[in-house]
């Protein structure tokens, strides 16, 4: 898992100890801070203080995200409608990417075209043509993930094309012993 997912677990945790930790340290990454400005009108902040200045300003925004879970999901048991900032952060994050790959979309597609008719096979096609985010995996018209080259992660490449030629380090790992190896 990545730091961050970590502490959103942490901060979903059902200890007060743990969660605050978890909340407190939990960072914005660049997606989540233009979620912010454009979902919910909060001013993109840079440097040290900014885990702070979003935890502060989308904080207030929980209730009115939690009145709208409720409203949409009436169903769902009141524990279920909770909202908190690691609900909120990649969730900014995601919409976001998904608002550009929509506006990335138009942009490829004749203005007329809609996906009504005969012409949906020709927008699914300019739909195919999208880059994948990453993290994100592509599906298919039906539903279905896809299972294409388009859909491994770039890591996974990486690594792929770099096999390790030594075994990993065993034992403690100190500055000058890293260096050494290095």
């Amino acid at each position: 898992l990545s730091q961050k997912e970590v502490l959103i677990l942490l901060g979903a945790s059902r200890h007060r100890s743990l969660r605050e930790v978890g909340q407190s340290l939990l960072p914005f990454g660049q997606g989540a801070r233009n979620g912010a400005f454009v979902f919910l009108g909060v001013p993109l902040k840079q440097g040290k203080a900014a885990a702070q200045y979003y935890e502060r300003e989308l904080t207030k925004h929980c209730n009115q995200l939690e009145e709208a879970v409720r409203e949409l999901f009436p169903q769902l048991p009141q524990n279920m409608c909770k909202v908190s900032l690691g609900d909120i952060e990649p969730c900014l994050c995601g919409a976001f990417i998904y608002a550009k790959q929509v506006e990335r979309l138009r942009k490829t597609l004749p203005c007329r075209w809609t996906w009504s008719g005969h012409r949906s096979d020709d927008c699914w096609a300019q739909v195919e043509k999208l880059p994948v985010p990453a993290g994100f995996i592509p599906h298919g018209r039906d539903g279905k993930p896809e299972r294409d080259e388009r859909s491994r992660s770039v890591a996974t490449k990486v690594m792929a094309q770099c096999p390790k030629k030594t075994a990993p380090v065993r034992g403690q790992l100190s500055k000058r012993r890293l260096l050494r190896l290095w």
